[in-house]
């Protein structure tokens, strides 16, 4: 009987091996489809706008996600306003997880800089910056770099951000089985379309990154952080956030100069601004009205003309 368990334990040890650390295949109509085409996943450098009197609106996705993160603000914004929303798709990020697995948080955090650097360069006065969940931290990350102290940027707001995880989503790193399962799949019980526009698998080596990055966050908001003194902030969180621990938003509050506004919004889905991707089972109907009301916040944060 000993005998048997252990071969069946042997077994299955194996099955695990073969089953998760095989490299799963995207196929090519996830992350980008003919329905969404997303430029940024064919081009990373596409940048539209080129009237110099426009608000910009620069939106950054979170960890294995994609710009579908921000597409629903984006048309909002765009009817609604005066605004242009520039969407930014992570450095790393896209359709090969292979690509994923072997970038740093500082190879994410590049399309952003480039993005700011672009359109500070070419001379608009109006920019804003938006992040969600693990955008935060890489926008703070930049807080000392010559593009945030351009005197263009005029507000940032946080959206969920992934400053303290929540206590069990970093647990996997450090378990025995991290050296068995390298791909953590995260896509059962999601919607049917879920892996469209986000990663199916959490790579262990990106998790590592992750938790590098908000590790030094978390060093660096230990002390005062000063932004430019020009710059408005902003910080919403959902109050039943299952990812983003809600201290990490109260921790901005009291770190951050100049001091930031927060709104903790009656939610428990995590980047509450977008329905993509969410799961029903986790929604309310007041989500649809919280999206809606957090997109005007949005606007009149930035001061941008609304139609």
């Amino acid at each position: 009987m000993r005998y048997q368990s252990l071969r069946e334990l042997i077994i299955l040890t194996i099955f695990l091996s073969v089953w998760f650390c095989a490299t799963p295949q995207y196929s090519s109509n996830w992350m980008d489809d003919g329905d969404y085409p997303d430029a940024h996943v064919a081009n990373p450098d596409y940048l539209i706008s080129q009237d110099l009197n426009r608000p910009i609106i620069i939106a950054c996705h979170g960890f294995s996600a994609s710009t579908a993160e921000w597409r629903e603000f984006k048309k909002y914004a765009e009817v609604h306003s005066d605004a242009y929303v520039q969407l930014v798709l992570l450095g790393g990020h896209g359709r090969s997880l292979k690509v994923f697995k072997k970038t740093t948080w500082e190879d994410w955090r590049t399309p952003i800089e480039d993005a700011i650097r672009y359109y500070s360069n070419k001379g608009f006065k109006n920019i804003h910056l938006i992040g969600s969940s693990a955008a935060a931290p890489l926008l703070l990350s930049l807080s000392t770099s010559e593009v945030m102290r351009s005197h263009s940027i005029k507000s940032i707001i946080f959206v969920d951000p992934f400053i303290i995880a929540r206590p069990k989503f970093y647990s996997y790193i450090d378990s025995p089985l991290s050296w068995i399962i390298r791909d953590v799949p995260v896509y059962w019980g999601k919607p049917k379309d879920w892996r469209k526009d986000f990663y199916g698998h959490y790579p262990i080596a990106a998790l590592k990154q992750l938790k590098l990055l908000t590790d030094k966050t978390e060093l660096k908001l230990a002390n005062p952080l000063a932004l430019p003194e020009w710059v408005s902030i902003a910080v919403f969180q959902s109050s039943g956030d299952p990812v983003s621990d809600p201290q990490g938003a109260t921790l901005l509050t009291q770190q951050l100069t100049p001091f930031p506004d927060l709104y903790v919004v009656e939610s428990n889905l995590h980047v509450f601004t977008r329905s993509v991707g969410q799961d029903p089972k986790e929604g309310t109907p007041k989500d649809a009205q919280n999206q809606r009301w957090a997109f005007d916040e949005f606007l009149k944060f930035c001061k941008v003309a609304q139609r």
